[in-house]
């Protein structure tokens, strides 16, 4: 793994990144939301939290902060773009049908939480989804 991160056509710092994610890579899988996301929340636990913290720290993406969904089609992860962008489109939909049906308050604070939760899913993901791209060479939509 170490001669497929050092052969890539990134900056050094990128590199520096992705060795520290292959490092810590059980870890920061855990942060991951996918299927085993409960189970790996088990591997964060054997840590303390100041460990889990500093970790966090490291691990989390100011980037999908700024930019949201579009952060990973600028990257080229286009699949993975186009789920949370038609996660986010759904989540819009149902609120203007709650505002449409009389629940104007329910569907506004809807949309809200569904936005600021897919922001947090890039957040969390957004290093390991580029981990997974770059080194690993999956294709993935989720």
């Amino acid at each position: 793994m170490l001669e497929v991160i050092k052969s890539l056509n990134v900056s050094n710092k990128k590199k520096a990144e992705l060795q520290w994610i292959h490092d810590n890579a059980e870890y920061v899988a855990s942060l991951h939301v996918d299927k085993n996301m409960w189970a790996n929340r088990k591997v964060s636990m054997k840590y303390s939290s100041s460990e889990r913290f500093k970790l966090n720290m490291k691990a989390l993406s100011f980037w999908p902060f700024l930019f949201s969904t579009l952060i990973y089609l600028f990257k080229g992860m286009w699949k993975k773009f186009l789920s949370l962008t038609l996660l986010s489109i759904l989540c819009f939909v149902i609120a203007v049908v709650l505002a449409g049906a009389g629940f104007v308050t329910a569907g506004q604070y809807f949309n809200f939480v569904s936005q600021v939760l897919i922001v947090i899913i890039c957040v969390n993901s957004y290093k390991w989804d580029s981990y997974r791209k770059l080194v690993l060479k999956e294709d993935f939509w989720w």
